[in-house]
């Protein structure tokens, strides 16, 4: 297992930006009075605040509000290409936003795909989490935790837990598996619509049950 190639990561990055949706998405996270609807994207644009990155919205019967949490909606989008520091691969950061603002930060949520693995079966986007900060590691789930240490991994286990997702070990670090891709699928252009369904709802219940693991807390508090 190695890190990805630059093939595989720019064979990524186009189907992220070009393939329309399959299947509808639907996650419901009855603790928050959460509900997310979405049955296509829009059309890639540039992004507003970010040079070199394009953003696509996801959309739900035409509407771009696909998110409900309570009484109020908000939009979700999805940003990918320049993150604003060097990486390995150039203009491959993949983000996730919504408006209006809702989860701390203007992007909740990051993958950088040039720290996905790959072998000759299959492609692994991860996220590490033995790392407690800095580039590749879960940030955001540290919220209101300061310096303590043992809830921040206590988190991270609650988080593999609950997706019941496979980590791997590489590079001295444990990683989650968001979602793995069949290598043999990946320039198959019939295949792109599933590659695309299967990452963005891997993509969005690893997001969102990370919300729910620190909103779940915070009520216990």
């Amino acid at each position: 297992m190695e890190l990805i190639s630059n093939n595989s990561v720019n064979r990524l990055k186009d189907i992220l930006i070009n393939t329309w949706l399959k299947n509808p998405i639907n996650i419901s996270i009855p603790s928050m009075q959460l509900i997310v609807e979405i049955d296509g994207v829009s059309a890639a644009e540039p992004s507003d605040l970010f040079d070199n990155m394009e953003q696509v919205y996801f959309m739900k019967n035409n509407d771009t509000k696909v998110m409900k949490i309570k009484d109020r909606s908000y939009e979700m989008f999805y940003n990918l290409g320049e993150w604003g520091y060097d990486t390995r691969i150039p203009e491959s950061h993949l983000c996730l936003g919504t408006t209006p603002l809702k989860f701390g930060t203007d992007y909740f949520s990051q993958i950088e795909l040039s720290q996905a693995l790959e072998d000759n079966n299959g492609i692994y986007i991860l996220k590490n989490l033995t790392k407690l900060a800095g580039e590749g590691a879960i940030i955001r789930i540290n919220s209101r935790l300061g310096t303590d240490r043992a809830a921040k991994e206590r988190r991270r286990t609650k988080l593999v837990n609950i997706l019941g997702k496979k980590t791997i070990s590489y590079d001295n670090s444990d990683w989650i598996c968001i979602t793995e891709i069949n290598k043999v699928d990946l320039n198959d252009e019939d295949k792109a619509d599933d590659i695309f369904f299967d990452l963005m709802d891997s993509f969005i219940k690893y997001s969102l049950t990370i919300e729910q693991i620190i909103y779940e807390e915070n009520i216990q508090q």
